[in-house]
């Protein structure tokens, strides 16, 4: 999915193609990891993805996870 839908930045994953009803932290972090193997991303960028997408996510939608 992460190579033939375009996908850059976790947020892309967690908006458009999951429940957010369904998604923690820990299901959050482990998305990360499989679009970090998928597109060679570094610890860092994934730590980064997942620090932007949880900011994207309680700013823009109101939705902190725990």
């Amino acid at each position: 999915m992460a190579e033939c839908e375009d996908v850059v930045h976790l947020d892309n994953v967690v908006l458009r193609r999951t429940l957010l009803g369904q998604l923690d932290r820990a299901l959050l972090e482990e998305i990360a990891g499989i679009l970090a193997e998928a597109l060679g991303w570094s610890i860092e960028t994934t730590q980064s993805e997942i620090v932007r997408s949880l900011r994207i996510l309680e700013m823009d939608h109101g939705v902190r996870l725990v």
